[in-house]
C-alpha cells in the first residue's frame, strides 16, 4: 500500500464519521460554543415549563377549585377570581405585557451600559435557581409556583435578550457569523 492510497483512505474514513469526532463543534469559537449550550439550556426549560410546570399549575388549580382535573371547564367556579382552565392564558398575557414594558430598559442597557454581561449572567443565576422549588408543586403550593412561573418566564426573557446582544459581535466576517445563526436555530 502507498502512501498516496493510506492517505486516501483516511479521507475516506474522516468523511464517513461525523463531524464531532475528529473536529470539536463551532472549532476554537468558545463564545459560540457558550451561547450554544446556553441556548440548549434555555429552550429545554421553556419547554420544560411550558408543557409539564404549566399542565401541572392548571390540574392543581383544578382539584384545589373542586374540579375533576379531565374536566375541560371548571363552570361556575374560580381561582382568585379565575377559571383554572384560564391560568395559562393570564400567565402569557402576564408575561407578554411585563416582558414588553420590560423591553426599553434591556435596550438600554443593551446598547448604552458596559452592565450587559453582568445582567446576563445575573438573569442566569437566577432563572436556574428560581426553577428549583417549582419541583415542589402541590395542592398547597400551586398558587406559588403559578407566580414563580411568572417571575421566571420574565427572567428568562431578560436573559434571551441579554444572550442575542452578543450574537452580532462573534464574528466580523458575514459568512462565518451566518454560518454561526443557521447552527444556533
Amino acid at each position: 500500500m502507498t502512501a498516496s492510497s493510506n492517505q486516501t483512505t483516511d479521507e475516506a474514513a474522516a468523511q464517513q464519521q461525523p463531524l464531532f469526532l475528529h473536529k470539536p463543534p463551532y472549532g476554537d469559537h468558545l463564545e459560540a460554543r457558550g451561547w450554544a449550550f446556553d441556548a440548549i439550556g434555555r429552550s429545554l426549560s421553556f419547554i420544560g415549563n411550558a408543557v409539564f410546570v404549566g399542565t401541572a399549575v392548571v390540574h392543581q388549580a383544578k382539584i384545589n377549585a373542586g374540579c375533576l382535573p379531565e374536566d375541560v371547564e371548571c363552570t361556575g367556579v374560580t381561582q382568585y377570581g379565575i377559571r383554572p382552565s384560564s391560568f395559562l392564558a393570564l400567565y402569557n398575557v402576564i408575561v407578554g405585557l411585563a416582558s414588553s414594558a420590560l423591553l426599553p430598559l434591556l435596550g438600554a442597557i443593551v446598547d448604552h451600559t458596559s452592565s450587559r454581561l453582568f445582567v446576563a449572567r445575573i438573569s442566569a443565576i437566577s432563572y436556574c435557581i428560581l426553577l428549583f422549588p417549582m419541583i415542589f408543586i402541590s395542592q398547597a403550593t400551586w398558587f406559588a409556583v403559578a407566580v414563580l412561573l411568572i417571575i421566571t418566564a420574565l427572567i428568562g426573557w431578560i436573559h434571551t435578550g441579554m444572550t442575542f446582544a452578543y450574537l452580532p459581535e462573534m464574528s466580523d466576517d458575514k459568512k462565518t457569523l451566518e454560518r454561526l445563526n443557521t447552527s444556533f436555530t
